[in-house]
């Protein structure tokens, strides 16, 4: 049969439609496929992939468990240790101040001036038991120190001009010749034994303790000074005209005993006692002239004689320095002068050394 072939006439719009969906109902299939076969491997592969991470979430946890119990543990070990120091460092302060108010008592009871480079500076606020916690230990410890230092720096500082004291006084008393019972009674006593160090603490208070005794001792000494006559007898230098010991009698020219040293001094002139004591002989006294004699104790006395006027009586009690009489020449003398003499037990001794003795007290010396 020739009949005419058919031709199929497809719209634009359908041709389009079917090169968009038939790929894509290809790409279902496949997938659709792929997943029939793999979909064990690939539910199994999402298990295990969230149970390692769940793993490693958990590991992770403990390891930060762990590592806030060990910090945790570390800050309350720190704390403690920080408690124990800041305790310390309240205690030192505590300390601190108890040596201070120690040393105060000492300088107002014996009433000496620390000098003012070895004068420790007040306790600063922030080391004192309320402001520890201020500072930084380390700061707090530094300055805790520096105030120790110049705790025992000022001990030392006081205790030091008071030996020189002592040294110097005794040195005086040495150059009388004046025998030691006169004024080593009670001074100080026999001691002794082996060296056995302090620690700082102790060594602090030992060296409060021995600044009282040695401020003692200075005011047991100064006492004696009182008694020996370790002044002198005239305002202002003194000039000797005749010294102590034989010479030429000024009157009948022969060799005589002066018992004391003349010194020249204007009619008028005070004259003042060398010591502390009480008044034994005031008036006229023979070849003395008007004379003056002090009995200081021990059986040490003093004469003061050629005087124009006396001024003090028998019984009376005199002090270092109180006027005695006026300068004269009453009694055997051939002008006005001081015939200063210095007896013990009742015999003349020369005055030249009581003088020598009172230069080395002098604040010039």
């Amino acid at each position: 049969m020739g009949g005419r072939p058919r031709t199929l006439a497809l719209r634009p719009w359908a041709g389009v439609l079917l090169l968009v969906v038939l790929p894509l109902l290809a790409t279902w299939c496949v997938c659709a496929s792929l997943y029939f076969v793999f979909h064990d491997d690939l539910l199994a592969a999402l298990i295990a992939r969230q149970t390692a991470t769940q793993y490693a979430y958990e590991d992770r946890i403990a390891t930060l468990k762990a590592e806030l119990e060990t910090t945790t543990g570390d800050l309350s070990s720190n704390q403690d240790s920080a408690s124990g120091a800041l305790g310390e460092l309240r205690a030192r302060a505590a300390r601190l101040e108890a040596r201070a108010a120690a040393l105060d008592a000492v300088v107002s009871k014996l009433g000496l001036e620390p000098a003012t480079a070895s004068a420790p500076a007040p306790l600063a606020p922030r080391l004192r038991l309320g402001g520890i916690e201020d500072s930084g230990p380390h700061s707090t410890t530094i300055k805790l120190a520096e105030a120790e230092a110049a705790q025992d720096r000022a001990a030392q500082g006081l205790r030091e001009p008071v030996l020189r004291r002592i040294m110097r006084v005794r040195t005086a008393l040495a150059e009388t010749g004046l025998p030691a019972t006169h004024w080593q009674a009670g001074v100080e006593d026999g001691v002794g034994g082996p060296f056995v160090p302090l620690d700082h603490e102790v060594g602090f208070f030992a060296s409060l303790d021995m600044l009282r005794d040695a401020a003692a001792q200075a005011a047991k000494l100064d006492a004696a000074v009182d008694r020996i006559p370790l002044r002198r007898p005239l305002e202002g230098p003194l000039e000797v005209t005749s010294s102590f010991g034989p010479r030429l009698d000024p009157f009948f020219g022969r060799a005589a005993m002066h018992t004391g040293i003349d010194l020249r001094e204007d009619s008028g002139d005070a004259v003042t006692a060398t010591a502390a004591g009480t008044v034994s002989i005031a008036g006229r006294d023979g070849g003395y002239g008007n004379m003056v004699e002090v009995d200081h104790g021990g059986g040490l006395a003093t004469r003061y004689a050629h005087l124009s006027l006396v001024e003090v009586a028998v019984g009376q009690r005199v002090k270092p320095g109180q006027i005695v009489g006026r300068v004269g020449a009453t009694g055997r003398a051939t002008g006005p002068h001081l015939h200063y003499e210095t007896r013990i037990d009742g015999v003349p001794v020369d005055p030249a050394r009581f003088l020598k003795a009172a230069a080395i007290l002098s604040p010039d010396h």
